[in-house]
This record gives structure tokens, sequence and C-alpha cells, in this order.
């Protein structure tokens, strides 16, 4: 191949100042040699780019060079391939780095277009079309990408990503530039990529220029678009297409021999094999287009389900019960599917041949990845294009629903098949899919029942009647031990998604909700589903109970019904409590009392922490709602005080109850009462000694120190109100109990909490501590007085004792507190302050900023130097600066005196931060230069 010598830079300001490359054949030089000289120029080009203006400095020669370089990468063939890889790859970098600076001067466009230009015939040659065949279907010609080199490829991708992203609007509608055929090409460059994960890296950039295009057509114009928002559409050929291969790439039918490749085993740091994300890009790319072209998208998808659908509800009749069974049906291995739970009746798949299990296999995974396209397309009917859509909408809902009512009807997970290990998986996966795309529509059944009620059409109201009941029929009966998990997950999301979305005011008449209502009340739940399906299925009967129903006016809500329904619910969530009051009541020896506690501690965790997630949902709902579900709970919320001192060594328990009573005064404030918010106060001050806080914190990240963390977040509830009577207990509980023992330990959950409970205090109680007058706290040059003098001071003090640790993150939420203070209640200007506080925090704050400790901060610290300093700017410069020099050591006296000299009096702050980071940085020198001195040596200054 050819060798690369390379010419001398001359000098920036010569007048035919360049960088040249040409290509000669070298004899001297072997090849190993010329390929040695060949990459290190091509490195030594891309760090330069990285730095270098784009100017006259780079030629039209010049880049010749390197894209004839990074053709070398397409070469797959020859015995030298490693090697034209690597030049490929190098040329690329080079390439890429013109293309990262985004900010490009107008009058450079005409060498971004010759850029362009290489790119394309680098990328035709990769493609293997000709500028007159490369928007055709075909992309079986070109590279084997198979066989190029990875990091060539990716080069290539980087190429794609930079340009769509940052110069496609400057060069979008240059005649010039072909745009199509550019779509056309990367088109057939993402469908030729070898790896899925290099194929998702395509989607990527997809995705960019789809977002450019839908910010267009939405009105978000920017200075590179077109006055018409509709210039998408003549894209959509290019985009349709584009879609169509990716559904096709997506579905086993088409494409079983590469995505049978693909693991959908192991679990990743997203918590998703690489079958699901490569399906979740795959069907965003497939939304995105879908904002677009939505008529387009769905005529494209629907066929397909139907094809699938048709076959899947086929399958019953190929059901055999064990005396019918065909002779071909085989007998099931034992251990390979889960216990039936029909029971002992065991129903067997009549498919005998491998070859067809294979292709039932390809049927269900692509019918899942059909309906989870539909789910992630059904924003599509709600909204403003709710009526234009209804038709089509109506029509779709019901299939899903018929094919949700299906699956769980005849259960197909528990049918014996000749490939129990991927059939039964298939038909759990599926299971679970179609009542997840069932619950991506629940908006749009949301706003159907409003119309229905709201037009009373009788149509309407037996479509929303007939779609709650097939809801419900197809999630509520899954409501049962022995169904897999993952399905009856997908049955309690949809179940709590029709309670707190839709709505609907019959929905508690059906017969299988009143069945499921009275499981509920008798604690049959409790047992026989998994703590996560038992959590959503009681959120959702708290739904039907607590949330009003939609366009029905208050007196026609039923609350006292709906309220005598939601004590029997919650009395059946905590029969647990019910259990274990019986149990104080009746035990007798200590003995007994401590066997009894360890038997009912799994249930009252699992009882506590329910009540926690059924109370937090409501926090934000109605006064109304929100006291209905307090009246039901009041007895348990009393109740939980008693197990403090019985469970006040069990950390596991003590965090339970906090998360609960914090959830408790999170949603019911108002309710509770102070005399009940007194006695918890007292319980926990009594029981909570500075031994037991301290047993608990000095293990970090434990059970106990998100206890002790809980706790302090409900102290910070209790004195949101200002003139909370509370407050003194507070203060004094938490700087001699907690703070401590927190100060110096690392325990950063617990700090935070603590600092955030601390500011709190001061900022919601400020009259606690400055009782004066709206004048009198208005005046920053008033002799405010003030009450509790010796608390503030400790409080402010334990902030200045933080800023001196290493938290970063703690400093920042600190000093961020403080500059809040100031400026709701002008903190800095206080007496107080001034005179016992306003040094010592100067002090740490410069400190902060000569030894860069920080640094992170230098921006939030050197406002808060400024914010303070503001208060007397002369007092500032003539005694604080002084003083703050002397006390550094190792400066001399001249030193110390051009410092100080230094310092202007700046009053805005862009000059006084400019004039701080200046005179930080000097002292930080002088120190510098005086430490590496030898001693003895003669100081110039």
């Amino acid at each position: 191949h050819a060798h690369l010598h390379a010419s001398p830079i001359s000098s920036p300001s010569s007048p035919s100042s360049s960088i040249s490359l040409s290509l000669s054949l070298t004899p001297s030089l072997t090849s190993h040699q010329s390929n040695e000289i060949s990459s290190l120029c091509l490195q030594c080009l891309a760090h330069l780019f990285s730095w270098m203006p784009l100017s006259s400095l780079i030629s039209p020669y010049m880049l010749d060079t390197i894209f004839h370089f990074a053709s070398l990468g397409c070469d797959s063939v020859s015995d030298a391939s490693d090697c034209l890889s690597n030049l490929g790859s190098l040329a690329m970098d080079c390439v890429n780095e013109l293309l990262v600076k985004n900010c490009v001067p107008r009058e450079f466009e005409a060498f971004l277009m010759k850029l362009f230009e290489k790119s394309f015939a680098l990328l035709l040659r990769l493609t293997g079309e000709s500028a007159t065949t490369c928007s055709s279907a075909g992309y079986a010609s070109g590279c084997n990408f198979s066989k190029l080199d990875d990091r060539f490829l990716a080069k290539c991708s980087d190429f794609f990503y930079w340009f769509v992203s940052s110069h496609l609007k400057r060069v979008e509608f240059n005649p010039a530039f072909p745009v199509l055929e550019f779509l056309g090409l990367f088109c057939k460059y993402t469908l030729k990529q070898p790896e899925i994960d290099s194929f998702c890296i395509c989607l990527d950039t997809w995705g960019v220029f789809l977002e450019h295009l839908i910010a267009t057509a939405q009105g978000s114009r920017g200075s590179y678009s077109p006055p018409s928002a509709a210039h998408y559409q003549r894209y959509q050929d290019t985009l349709v297409a584009m879609t169509k291969s990716v559904l096709t790439k997506i579905q086993l039918h088409f494409n079983i021999d590469e995505l049978r490749e693909v693991d959908d085993d192991t679990i990743d740091d997203d918590n998703e094999t690489e079958w699901q994300s490569f399906l979740r890009q795959s069907l965003e790319f497939v939304g995105r287009v879908s904002e677009l072209f939505p008529s387009e998208v769905f005529q494209m998808i629907l066929p397909l389900l139907d094809n699938y659908s048709l076959i899947y509800l086929s399958l019953t009749q190929l059901i055999s019960s064990p005396t019918h069974s065909s002779s071909l049906t085989p007998t099931p291995t034992p251990g390979t599917h889960h216990q039936s739970h029909r029971g002992d009746n065991v129903r067997m798949l009549a498919i005998a041949d491998k070859a067809e299990c294979e292709r039932l296999h390809a049927v269900l995974k692509d019918l899942s990845s059909i309906l989870q396209a539909l789910g992630r397309l059904s924003e599509h009917f709600i909204g403003d294009r709710f009526q234009e859509r209804l038709l089509d909408a109506q029509a779709l809902v019901k299939q899903i629903c018929y094919i949700a009512k299906y699956s769980s009807s005849n259960m197909l997970c528990d049918v014996t098949t000749p490939m129990p290990e991927i059939l039964e998986h298939d038909f759990i996966e599926l299971h679970a899919q179609v009542l997840g795309t069932l619950r991506a529509f629940a908006h749009w059944l949301a706003q159907f029942y409003v119309m229905a009620l709201r037009d009373k059409q009788q149509g309407k109201e037996e479509d929303i009647l007939n779609f709650v009941t097939a809801v419900v029929e197809s999630s509520v009966i899954l409501f049962s031990p022995n169904i897999p998990e993952k399905i009856i997950l997908s049955a309690c999301q949809l179940f709590l998604s029709l309670t707190a979305t839709v709505r609907p005011h019959f929905l508690s008449s059906l017969p299988l909700v009143q069945r499921l209502v009275d499981r509920a009340s008798q604690g049959e739940l409790m047992q026989s589903l998994p703590s996560k399906a038992c959590v959503m299925v009681y959120q959702a009967l708290c739904n039907l109970c607590v949330l009003p129903w939609v366009d029905v006016g208050d007196s026609l809500q039923q609350w006292e019904v709906r309220t005598s329904q939601l004590s029997g619910v919650v009395g059946g969530a905590t029969r647990a409590f019910q259990r274990a009051q019986a149990q104080q009541q009746q035990v007798g020896c200590a003995a007994d009392a401590s066997a009894l506690q360890k038997q009912a501690k799994p249930e009252l965790k699992q009882t506590l922490n329910l009540l926690e997630e059924l109370i937090s949902p409501v926090a934000h709902e109605s006064s109304r709602s929100r006291a209905v579900l307090h009246k039901s709970l009041h007895s348990s919320i009393e109740f939980g005080l008693s197990l403090f001192p019985l469970y006040l060594r069990d950390a596991d328990i003590l965090d339970a109850l906090m998360g609960f009573y914090l959830a408790v005064f999170g949603t019911f404030k108002s309710h509770v009462g102070p005399e009940f918010t007194k006695k918890l106060i007292e319980t926990f001050m009594t029981l909570l000694t500075r031994e037991q806080l301290e047993e608990t914190l000095l293990q970090e990240a434990s059970v106990g120190s998100k206890m002790v963390e809980k706790f302090l977040n409900i102290l910070q509830l209790l004195i949101e109100d200002n003139g909370s009577s509370y407050l003194p207990n507070v203060i004094s509980f938490t700087m001699s109990q907690i703070y401590p023992i927190v100060a110096e330990k690392p325990a950063p959950d617990v700090k935070s909490a603590l600092y955030t409970l601390l500011f709190k205090i001061m900022l919601n109680n400020w009259r606690y501590f400055y009782p004066g007058t709206v004048l009198a706290h208005m005046d920053e040059d008033s002799n405010e007085p003030v009450n509790h003098e010796a608390e503030l001071m400790v409080l402010l003090q334990s902030f200045g004792q933080s800023f001196m640790q290493g938290d970063i993150a703690l400093f920042k939420q600190n000093l961020a507190s403080l500059e809040v203070l100031n400026e709701k209640h002008k903190l800095y200007t206080k007496v107080q302050f001034c005179s016992g506080m306003l040094y010592p925090f100067l002090q740490i704050l410069m400190q902060v900023l000569v030894h860069k400790s920080h640094d992170l901060l230098q921006e939030e610290v050197c406002a808060c130097v400024h914010n303070m300093a503001m208060v007397d700017l002369q007092v500032y410069h003539q005694q604080f600066l002084p003083k703050f020099l002397t006390s550094i050591e190792g400066l001399t006296d001249a030193q110390r005196s051009e410092l100080s000299a230094s310092c202007k009096m700046h009053k805005d702050m862009p000059s006084f931060v400019q004039n701080l980071r200046q005179f930080s940085s000097d002292l930080r020198y002088y120190l510098l230069l005086n430490g590496s001195q030898p001693a003895g040596s003669v100081r110039l200054s």
C-alpha cells in the first residue's frame, strides 16, 4: 500500500502556512516501518485537530490523504488487514475530531461540504452502493461487516453520531448536500451491523435525528430550521422503510438465526437482559417514528398483531387431557414446570414435532414483542388525538382485552409441552406482556370512561362496562397461589392502574371485586400472595375506597359505605396487630413473651411495611380521602406505639416502625391531633436514649442508621409549623443525644437528615429566636432582641463544625442552608452572628479557597464570602483580612502587606469574586514558593 510522508508544520503566522501530507512510495522504508510512521502521523494529526482552530491550515489535499487512509479500514481480505484496519481507525479518529467541533464559522461550510463528500465516498464503499443506487432497498453487497475491525466500525458509527447531532441542521437544507441519500446509506449501514450492540448504537443516532424532526414538527424551530414545520414529510419514505426493517429485525419469524444468539437470561447493571435492551431500543425507534407518521406505523404493526394472535388464540384446540392425548405427545419430565394452579389435571399440548415447537416459540416471542410495541404507541390515542382515533382505539383495546382474558382463562404456561424449558417461559412472558400492554391503555380507558359518563350514550356505557369487566376478569382471577410471580405482578399492576387512573364508580359492584374485598378483609391475601403483589392489591383496594370517583358529585360518592368497606380491608391487613395485641394481654413469664415476640416479628414487619405503602400514595390526595383512610387506620396507629418498648433492640422492627410513622405524619399531620403527637414524641425521647442511639449509629449503613434517619425526618415534619410547642424538646434532644454521636462519625445519610432538621428548626421557627416586630425584623441596623440565644449559637456552631470535615456533599448542603437563612431572615446581619460567628465562618471559607479542599464548590463558597463581607465591607478589609493573613504561617510581612493591598473594595459580586479568587491564588502561590525554598534562603519579597 502507499506510504506516508509528512512535511513539517510551518509557523501559524506564515502566509503559506499549511499542513501537507503527501502519498509516495518510499522504497527505503520497510512495510513495518511505513505502518508505524503512518500510525504515529495520524495520531499526531488527531491530537492537533483536538485543539487547533479550523482554518486554512487544513487543506483539501490533507482531507484526500486522511480519507485515503480511512478507506484502508474497509479492506478485510488482504494479508495486512490488521495493519490496514488500524490505519483506517486512526484516520477516522482524525475525521471525528473535526466533526466534534460544533461551533464552526459559517464561512467554513465549504470545507464541511468537502469533508462530507469524502465521507460519503467511504460510506458508499462500506455499504457497496454507487451514488445512483444508494437509496435502493438492497444492502447485501459491499463490505462484509463481520470481517471488519470492530474499532473501525465503531469509529464510523461515531462519525454518523457526531454529524447528525452537531452538523446536520447546518447542511440539511444545503442544495449541495444529499440528505436523503445520506439517510439511505445510513439505513443500510445500520442494518448491516454484525452485532446487536453496534446496531443499538446506530439506533441512538437515529434517535438524535428523530428528536430534531419532532422538535421542528412541534414548532420548536432552531436557527437552521426552515419556515415550515412540515419539512419532515420528505423523510417519510426513508423513515417508514427503516421502521419496517427494524420491525423485521426484532421478529424471530424473519431473523431467528441472529436473535437466537441474543442473551435473554443474564441481567445487566440496568436490570435488563441483552434481549430486553435490544427490544426496548428498537421499539423506542419505532415509537419516535410513530410520532411523525402514526398511521403508517400502525398499518405495519396491526397486521402482525392479527397474524400472531390468530395462531396463539387457536392453541386451545391443540390441548388435550391425559386420557385423550395424542400418541405424539411426550411424557412430561418431572420438575420441568411449576405446579399447575388448576390442580392435578395436567393438560398437554399435542405438538410433537420439534420444528413445530420452535415455530411456536417464534410466534409467542414475536407476539409479545408486537404487544410491547403497541404499549409504547398507546400515547397516540389519548389527549387531543382521542376523538380522532376513537374507533381505531376501541377496536384495538377490545382485541387486547380478548387476548388478555384468553391468557388468564387458559393459563397456557401450565400446559405440558415437548420443550417446557422454552415454551413455558414464552407463555409466561407473553401473558405478563399482554397485561402490561393493557395497562398502558389505562389513560385511554379513563378518557373513554369520562366520555361515556358525559355523553350518556347507551352503547358507550356498555362498552366501558365491558372493557372494565374484561380488565378485572383478566387480572383478579390471577391473585392466587402457584401462579408464576411475573404474571401475578403484571396482573396486580393492571388492577392498580384501573383503580388509580380510571376509577369507575361501578367497580366495587363487580362480583370478582366483591370476592376480592372479602378475601382481603379475611386476611387471606397476606398469606397467599408474594409481598410485592400483596402490597399492590391492598393499594388498589384502598384506592377503590378513598379516591373520589371521576365526574361524580361529593354527595354521590358513598363515603360512608366506602369507609365501612375500607375498615374491613384494613382489618384484614392488620391481623398481625390483632394477634400481637391479644398475646400481650395473655402472656405470662418473660421467656414466653420473648418467644412470642420473635415469632410475631415477620408478620409485624410485613404489616408495618404494607401500611406504609398504603399511606404514602394518599399524601397528595384530598383532605376527605386522607380522613377516610386515617379513620380506618386510627387503632393501628395507636397500637404501633406499644411495639416500641417490646422491640427496642430489634433494628428491623424499629426501622419499619419509623417508616410507618414517617408516612403517618407525612400524610395525616392535620388528623392525628396534638395529644397523640405529644405522646409519640415522649415515647421516642424516653426510649431512644443516647446509649441506644450510639449502639445503632456506630455501624455505618446499618438498619439502625436508617431508623435514626427516619426518626429525624419525622421530627422535621413536627417542627415545620412556626411556634411548634415541641420545639424546645426537639432542640434539646437533637443537640444532646444525636449530634454528639453523629458529628465525628462517618454516617453521611444520618448527618444529612440531622442538618436538614437543624436548618428547618431555624428556617420555620425564626420567631422562636427573634420574636420582634416585622419592622424590627426588616431593619438591618436595629439591635433586635433575641430569645434562646444559647440554643441559636449551638445550632450555628454545629454548621461551622460541619465545614471542617471532608464530606463535600454535606458542605454544599449546609452552605446552601446558610445562604437561605440569610436570604429569608438576614442571618448575617444579626448582632449575635456578627459578634460570635462571622469571623469563624469567614476563616473556614477562606481556608477552603486557599487550600482548594472543596474546589468543586468554589463558586458557592465565593458567593457566600461576598454576602458575609457585604454586611460591613470596611470591617472585612480593615479587620478580618489582616487578622486572617496573620493567622497564616509561612508568609513574610511583605507578602502579607502585598496581599492585603491587592484586595479591592468591590461591592458587586462579579468583581468581588474575581478579586477574591486572585487573592487566594496569590496566597497559595506564596505558600508554595516559601515552602519550596531551603532553610536559610533569602526571600526576595
